[in-house]
C-alpha cells in the first residue's frame, strides 16, 4: 500500500467531466485537490477558467480534454482545441485517439494524430487517449514502437466511458510494450485503494479518478 497520504495524492489526477458539472463543483475539486496535493485536475475545456483560478500557484496542475469521450473531431479541430486549452491555462492535455483507428489497429493514423498535437502544443504535457481494451491483439506491439519514437509525456488506458473500467492486465501490457520510456494513465472504475495501489504496482504512475476525494478520505481511516 502506499506509504504516505502523499504518496497517494501524487499520483491522482482528480477528474471532473460529467457533462451537467458546473463551475461551482469544478471550484470545489479543484480547491480540494490543491489542499490533498494531487498531481493535476482535469476538467472539461468549459471549465478550465474556473479551475485556474483555484489551482493558480499550486503544485497541482490543471489538464484538459480534447474530443472527450468519442475523438470524434477533424484534426484541424483536434489542433484548435488543444492550443485554446492551453491559453486558457490548461497544462496537460488528455486527448482522446481516434477510436476509429484504433479499432482497426491503424497505428500509423494514430501516430500521425499524436505527432501533429504534439507539435502544435509543444509546452504542453500530452495524455494520450487510447481505448486499449478496442486495440486488436497484433497492433500492441506496434503502437509500442509507435509511442516510443514520439515520447509523450503519457499513454492512458482509455476514457473510462467508453469501454468500461481499467484493468490491471492492461496496464501490465502497456508497461510490456512502451518499456520506461513513456509513462501509464490508468483511468476507469478506479474507487478503491486495493484497485489504485495495483495499478500503481503494474506500472501506473498517474490514475486519472472522480473519486480521488473519497480515495484519500479511505486512506485517511487506515490510520
Amino acid at each position: 500500500m502506499f506509504a504516505r497520504r502523499e504518496d497517494l495524492a501524487a499520483l491522482l489526477d482528480a477528474t471532473l467531466l460529467r457533462p451537467d458539472a458546473g463551475d461551482e463543483e469544478v471550484v470545489k475539486l479543484a480547491g480540494q485537490a490543491r489542499r490533498d496535493g494531487c498531481a493535476a485536475v482535469c476538467v472539461t475545456p468549459q471549465r478550465l477558467p474556473a479551475a485556474a483560478r483555484i489551482l493558480r500557484d499550486s503544485g497541482t496542475l490543471l489538464a484538459s480534454t480534447i474530443a472527450f469521450p468519442a475523438g470524434h473531431a477533424t484534426l484541424p479541430t483536434k489542433r484548435f482545441a488543444a492550443q485554446e486549452a492551453v491559453r486558457l491555462g490548461a497544462h496537460e492535455l488528455d486527448v482522446v485517439c481516434d477510436l476509429d483507428s484504433v479499432r482497426r489497429g491503424d497505428i500509423n493514423a494514430l501516430e500521425r494524430e499524436m505527432g501533429e498535437l504534439m507539435a502544435c502544443t509543444p509546452q504542453a504535457v500530452h495524455k494520450f487517449i487510447i481505448e486499449v481494451a478496442w486495440l486488436p491483439a497484433a497492433a500492441w506491439r506496434s503502437l509500442g514502437e509507435a509511442l516510443r519514437r514520439l515520447r509523450p509525456a503519457f499513454v492512458k488506458t482509455g476514457t473510462g466511458v467508453n469501454a468500461g473500467p481499467v484493468t490491471v492486465e492492461q496496464v501490465r501490457r502497456l508497461r510490456d510494450v512502451t518499456g520506461d520510456e513513456v509513462a501509464i494513465k490508468a483511468a476507469g472504475g478506479i474507487n478503491t485503494l486495493q484497485g489504485a495501489f495495483e495499478l500503481a504496482r503494474a506500472g501506473a504512475s498517474r490514475l486519472g479518478t472522480s473519486a480521488a476525494t473519497d480515495l484519500l478520505a479511505a486512506w485517511d481511516l487506515r490510520r
